[in-house]
């Protein structure tokens, strides 16, 4: 059957995410062209999409803020200041939020996307993690935000279920031996990927 857009929903170790909403464009009748270009800031690295598709978040390292993109027309909302050095962003369904990794604050700055919030697009938690945090990533199952610090050799864990007391806490940590640089989770998000090593949840 053909694919429609709709939310799609994850299912691990019998917890359910909430629902993710897909919008399934018309296929592309010339495809891998530039349909066009979106300004962003100075030196950016990173960037997450909205589940809608309708936004986007791109982090600037020189200047120590993410920039926040509508997708529809192509245009800046607005930049927001976050830690030092942003390097990654990822972005959580529900609560609508980014998080986004600050290697030079040692910190995870949690960022109000949701358009409803009076907090819209301000920093409303600065969470301590490990040592240059560089690559953050979101596991629906949990769900759970990974964090990896490349100089304490270590990933943390926070707690992303506003329903728990650890809310946006780190709740634990994993050795990873040496420095990292990336980090991934697997579609059904049961498997942590680091580099070559595979960490089962």
């Amino acid at each position: 059957p053909a694919a429609s857009s709709g939310p799609v929903t994850v299912t691990a170790g019998g917890q359910t995410s909430d629902g993710y909403n897909f919008i399934v464009l018309p296929p592309n009748p010339q495809p891998g062209g530039v349909v066009g270009d979106l300004p962003a800031g100075q030196g950016a690295r990173d960037i997450a999409l909205t589940p809608d598709g309708t936004r986007a978040y791109v982090t600037n390292p020189p200047l120590n803020t993410i920039s926040a993109l509508d997708l529809t027309t192509a245009s800046v909302i607005t930049s927001i200041t976050v830690g030092l050095k942003p390097q990654s962003v990822a972005i959580l369904a529900s609560p609508p939020r980014a998080y986004v990794a600050n290697t030079n604050s040692n910190s995870v700055s949690v960022v109000d996307i949701d358009p409803a919030s009076a907090d819209y697009h301000r920093v409303i938690n600065t969470i301590p993690v490990g040592e240059a945090p560089v690559d953050v990533v979101v596991s629906p199952a949990g769900p759970k935000v990974f964090v990896v610090n490349n100089a304490s050799h270590d990933i943390s864990v926070i707690d992303a279920n506003a329903g728990n007391a650890t809310f946006d806490q780190v709740t634990g940590s994993v050795n990873t031996g040496s420095g990292g640089v990336a980090v991934n989770i697997s579609a059904d998000g049961t498997t942590l990927e680091w580099k070559e090593h595979q960490i089962n949840l």
